[in-house]
């Protein structure tokens, strides 16, 4: 899980890879289909690994993976809930 900081360098590598795969694919009137978009990712993926030790993991999953996302620790279990609005925690079924 990314924390702010981290979350904000994702963003900023994640825009740098969609605008340079819109822009090969504008200049060589490539489509979705004849473009590969994994590899104009690659440095987000990469930056990744690095980070977290996660390899190949997807772009879009990347961008998930963010702690404000996420909801306070259950006082059961300790796991953070699903969401900050959650009213049970989903690993243990403890109502917070």
């Amino acid at each position: 899980m990314l924390n702010e900081d981290e979350y904000a360098e994702a963003s900023r590598l994640y825009s740098q890879c969609m605008t340079a795969a819109k822009a090969l694919r504008q200049h060589s009137g490539l489509s979705m289909e004849g473009a590969s978009i994994d590899d104009h990712f690659r440095p987000l993926r990469e930056w990744y690994e690095v980070l977290t030790g996660y390899p190949d993991c997807h772009q879009n999953a990347i961008m998930h993976h963010r702690l404000r996302l996420l909801g306070e620790p259950c006082r059961g279990c300790g796991r953070p809930l699903r969401s900050p609005r959650a009213k049970m925690c989903a690993a243990c079924g403890a109502t917070v």
